[in-house]
């Protein structure tokens, strides 16, 4: 959850979703409840269906992180979980 990120001092967080994540994205929004509204690194949601060069759904784990290879080199993480 993303409660436990903050609370480990992980302040920049990409969430995978699928299939129809509506309810999802609503809960989540900007990541205000969890101190995650920030203008560097915050929370960012991640559906397969709005990359520029790819629009499929993820095939897997793998694909998923595979889709937002960008998104994580832009952070230079140590972990991605």
């Amino acid at each position: 959850p993303l409660s436990n990120c903050i609370n480990s001092g992980i302040d920049t967080v990409g969430v995978l979703t699928q299939y129809q994540p509506l309810r999802l994205n609503t809960h989540i929004g900007i990541g205000i409840p969890w101190d995650l509204d920030r203008n560097v690194g915050g929370v960012s949601v991640l559906p397969p269906y709005e990359r520029s060069t790819n629009s499929e759904w993820y095939t897997g784990t793998a694909n998923a992180i595979y889709q937002n290879l960008e998104y994580m080199e832009t952070y230079n993480p140590d972990y991605v979980l």
